[in-house]
Order: structure tokens, then sequence, then C-alpha cells
């Protein structure tokens, strides 16, 4: 199932919850409160499937996770809840002091098809495939770049699904390409500002981009 799917899913789940739980059908207010640290875990066992961050940082989110589910649970006495935060912070502004410029970029990719998560953070993801089909990039919390400059579009060209949950995505194409953007915005938006040079009109190579952007930004661009 792809990530746009499974996004739909939890929004839904989300949803279909806190209306039960205004109708008084199902205290999931008290459920969410409860259990909000499994999110945390889930968000580290994705980015250790998918690659979107460093190994640490996930290892990180499961383990934050599970001392702070334990601790809604009562199986642990010490808190150190209010700890969390804090902490947080303190990294994230020594992260910014260190001078850091911009997300890791990946090696090239040569794969006719991508399905990039980036998800609590991001990268650059460069590709070179001379039949480039299309795929799915998400990021959720964070950033993603895919830069296809390099690359061919296949003989019936391509279909890209983009997607920002309170995030961006960069998409990099070529002059030579022709791009047709269709999508729905929900708190966000996207903006196409690419130049066609050398198309000619009728030809059945494009990128056919659908872009999903909640509460986040897509751009496209040269």
């Amino acid at each position: 199932m792809s990530t746009r799917r499974w996004i739909g899913i939890f929004l839904l789940v989300i949803g279909a919850g806190y209306l039960l739980d205004a109708l008084s059908l199902w205290h999931f207010g008290a459920v969410a409160r409860t259990y909000w640290p499994s999110l945390l875990v889930l968000i580290g066992l994705v980015q250790l499937a998918t690659r979107s961050a460093s190994w640490p940082w996930s290892l990180a989110w499961i383990a934050v996770g599970l001392y702070l589910q334990a601790q809604r649970l009562d199986l642990v006495g010490l808190d150190l809840g209010r700890l969390f935060w804090p902490a947080v912070a303190i990294v994230a502004g020594a992260w910014l002091l260190a001078g850091h410029r911009g997300w890791p970029r990946r090696a090239a990719s040569s794969l006719d098809t991508v399905d990039q998560v980036s998800l609590f953070g991001g990268s650059e993801t460069p590709v070179v495939s001379q039949a480039f089909q299309g795929g799915s990039v998400t990021a959720i919390f964070g950033g993603s770049t895919l830069d296809l400059r390099d690359a061919r579009l296949a003989p019936g060209g391509a279909e890209l699904d983009l997607t920002a949950v309170f995030g961006r995505v960069r998409l990099l194409v070529p002059e030579s390409w022709k791009v047709v953007t269709s999508g729905v915005e929900i708190f966000g938006g996207w903006q196409d500002k690419t130049r066609t040079t050398g198309f000619r009109e009728g030809e059945a190579s494009a990128l056919r981009v659908r872009c999903l952007p909640v509460f986040g930004s897509i751009e496209i661009r040269n």
C-alpha cells in the first residue's frame, strides 16, 4: 500500500475517532492522551524501514516513545516526561549552531521508479534514470527534494505523487520536460514554476504530477 493511502487512512481514523468522541459514543480523546507516545515508536519504526533518517535518530524516537508510553501506563515510577521537550529544544539549538546546511544528499539513483519517504527528517535524492516512470515522494514533518534534472522520461511519460504533510516537497525537472499538475490542497499549496523548452505539443511523453499538500507546500521548478 502506498504512503499516500496510509496517510489517508490515518486521517480518517483520527477524524472518525474525534467525531465519535464529540457524539459521546467513544472516549477517543482519553485513548489518544494515553497512547500518543506509541506514535513516536511508530515514527522510529517507519524511519528504520524507509531509511528516511539515520538509525541512531530512529532508535532514539523508539526509545523515547517506549519510555513515555510506559510512564503513561504507570509501568515506571521515574517521571522524565517533563524533560523531553526541553531536551528536544537543546538538541535542535545545538544542531542549528553547528552550522547544519540543508538535508543530506543521497547517492544518485538509477531506478526507474521512486518511493521516497521523509519522516521528521529530510533528504535530497538525485535520479539519473534514462527511462523514468514515476513513483511517490512523501514528506511528513520534514523536507524532501527529488532532483530529476539528469533523468529522462520513459517513452509513455511518467506519473508522480507528491505528498507534503506539515512539510515540504521540492521537485526539480529539466526544462525540456512537459509537466502537468493536478491535486487537492488541504490548508497547503503547490506551485509549478517550470519553464518548458524543446517540447512539441501533442507529444505523449510528459510528467504528470499529483499533489497533496496537507498543511504543507510543494514546489516544482527547473
